[in-house]
């Protein structure tokens, strides 16, 4: 068991320092090197991904600091850590290999960025249980989540008097 565990440790340290292409790897990659701007114009850049990407580089960066090996992450966790770990760097390898061609390019890329979307959630679901408390205190900013819902449910109420005015 202690060596199946040490075993998945070191594929997680391995999948974090794994080049993409340019000594890119899931450590040291940018949300730039992601979104592509100039090289892809402004209708193929993956700039609508930029909220999802910059996430999940914040977390394997925070994540990274901390030692596997001193913390007691049962193995189902480590293979779920892994395999997330695997699928973010096969996302990430085909927004780097994204190649504008083909008879639809724009479907091609909101395709990859939709997986990408969902691909977040689960991985911060994944994040978020195996530290649960930094997570929710870091990332819930409640005071503009409140903020948010006021002025949303103040134009639906606004709209509401617009159309029985009308």
């Amino acid at each position: 068991m202690e060596e199946q565990r040490k075993a998945l440790i070191k594929e997680i340290k391995d999948s974090l320092t794994a080049i993409f292409k340019d000594e890119l790897s899931l450590l040291n990659i940018s949300v730039e090197d992601l979104i592509r701007a100039d090289e892809l114009g402004k209708e193929l850049n993956f700039s609508d991904a930029k909220g999802p990407i910059n996430q999940i580089i914040a977390i394997l960066k925070d994540v990274n600091e901390h030692d596997f090996e001193q913390m007691p992450i049962p193995i189902a966790l480590l293979k779920g850590i892994r395999d997330r770990y695997k699928q973010t760097f096969d996302i990430f390898a085909k927004i780097l290999n994204f190649r504008p061609t083909g008879q639809n390019p724009v479907e091609a890329r909101n395709d990859i960025i939709t997986k990408l979307e969902n691909h977040y959630s689960s991985f911060y679901s994944l994040f978020a249980q195996l530290l649960p408390d930094h997570y929710l205190r870091k990332d819930i900013k409640f005071e503009s989540i409140k903020k948010e819902a006021e002025t949303t449910l103040s134009k639906l109420l606004k709209m509401e008097k617009d159309y029985k005015e009308y």
